[in-house]
């Protein structure tokens, strides 16, 4: 009876303890390295727009997010204007690293980090 019942666990586990595959969602960050922002960002991509608030110097927001579709880049509406990054977003592929966006503001405007966006896992 005792075995039973473990198996009977065991077969349970994942749905007890959340799905025993889960998929990573890609994030957007954006890090103000200039003066302050006190209008509201927002960043377009893989068929949705998320939305930051003002940011002050230094700061920085991450938020998470699922692609629905591709696209060839990500768009950063920032003081009145739409700034075009080239950051492709994959569907197909939405736990990739590839599909993190990391977006520094300073004042020359916003850039990509260099540093931290990954082609790949």
């Amino acid at each position: 009876m005792g075995t039973l019942r473990t198996w009977a666990l065991l077969a349970l586990a994942p749905a007890l303890w959340g799905c025993a595959e889960s998929v990573r969602s890609p994030v957007v960050s954006v890090t103000n390295t200039g003066q302050s922002v006190t209008e509201p960002l927002g960043v377009q991509l893989g068929g949705e727009t998320l939305r930051f608030g003002p940011l002050r110097p230094g700061e920085k927001q991450r938020v998470s997010y699922h692609p629905s579709a591709d696209s060839a880049g990500v768009g950063l509406d920032y003081g009145g204007q739409t700034a075009q990054l080239d950051r492709p977003i994959s569907a197909q592929e939405p736990g990739s690293l590839g599909n993190d966006v990391n977006i520094l503001l300073d004042e020359r405007g916003p850039r990509l980090d260099p540093k931290k966006n990954k082609e790949r896992n």
